[in-house]
């Protein structure tokens, strides 16, 4: 089979070999053969390609994550798929286990679910990771109701935009804060959250809201919009993000003088741990999306699709963050 190894970490055109690998064997009774169609390329896949993977000792590894395809063969202990199967998931692609960016893998039945019957592959194979994010932001962690007031930064990137969808599916009232002006017309073109500028989103905020703090945000972007948000929060309002921020003296005097609560979010600890009963909750929250997604509550917008062999481009084009919706390797795709 084709598939990407990353082979060290560093430059990006050497690291990451496009090669032949054989079809991996099912080992266990649980195991599931998946005929890959297509994967999901994401920040964390450009990270872990930079470090080497979190476990840099295993090298190679094959990389990517999150996917979606066609089930090939099932282990003597799976009983809830069967070859044919459209399923999609998120496993692998750390260091411990094979990821996605391969024609095929091997995915435990725990992290397996049936795919959105409204969506292509490409686009469920965006699905897993943005959703679980956005899910256990919201109501995991983030115990979101619909009497809440949520800011969402960057709602018009990925997580933003899984994130939006899901809190109106909870009727909380939406606001969210992005720059430029292409986002700023997906956001209005969209017409589900209340629309702020990055750089002013706490005075507008307050003035769209009646002087009401929000009770709920959602930082996916870190640095100087952590600290402001811990400001900006009402008494008791909890925040959740996603970026390793350092939290200064001050933001800690603030935040407890108002009782707020601060959350980080990892959606892929479960897998990088093999957090098994984690694992099966997660992929219970994929299950919820795929009926969200089937009633049309939930979508996934394409940006650009590559061929496999591309990865390194298509790694290159997210962190230039010159692209609007997300970036997919096809299996499928074929050269002009």
């Amino acid at each position: 089979m084709k598939a990407i190894r990353l082979v060290a970490p560093g430059d990006r055109w050497s690291s990451l070999q496009y090669t032949d690998l054989p079809i991996p064997e099912i080992r266990a009774a649980n195991e599931i053969l998946v005929r890959v169609h297509a994967a999901g390329v994401n920040p964390i896949d450009c990270k872990l390609q930079k470090k080497g993977s979190l476990f840099p000792e295993n090298l190679p590894i094959v990389p990517g994550c999150e996917g979606s395809g066609v089930v090939q063969a099932v282990g003597p202990g799976v009983t809830g798929f069967s070859p044919g199967d459209q399923v999609v998931f998120m496993y692998g692609g750390f260091g411990t286990t094979p990821g996605t960016f391969a024609e095929y893998t091997i995915v435990p039945e725990t992290s397996l679910c049936k795919k959105p019957s409204t969506m292509t592959m490409e686009q469920a194979a965006c699905f897993p990771l943005t959703l679980i994010t956005a899910w256990e932001s919201l109501h995991t962690r983030g115990k979101i109701t619909k009497n809440d007031k949520i800011l969402i930064h960057a709602g018009a990137g990925g997580v933003g935009q899984m994130a939006i969808q899901l809190a109106k599916c909870s009727g909380a009232q939406i606001f969210t804060s992005v720059r430029g002006e292409e986002n700023k017309q997906i956001i209005l073109h969209q017409k589900q959250a209340i629309l702020l500028d990055s750089e002013q989103f706490e005075e507008q905020f307050l003035e769209k809201s009646g002087g009401h703090g929000p009770d709920l945000i959602l930082d996916t972007i870190g640095g100087s919009f952590t600290s402001r948000s811990l400001s900006l929060l009402a008494p008791y309002g909890r925040l959740v993000t996603l970026l390793e921020e350092h939290v200064s003296m001050e933001d800690a005097t603030t935040s407890k003088r108002k009782n707020l609560t601060l959350h980080w979010i990892q959606a892929l600890t479960p897998n990088i741990l093999k957090l098994e009963h984690l694992q099966k909750a997660q992929t219970d929250i994929l299950k919820k999306g795929a009926i969200l997604a089937d009633e049309g509550k939930l979508s996934v917008q394409i940006g650009q699709v590559f061929l496999l062999k591309q990865v390194a481009k298509a790694m290159d084009l997210l962190e230039s963050g010159h692209h609007h919706g997300r970036i997919v390797l096809s299996m499928d795709l074929k050269e002009d």
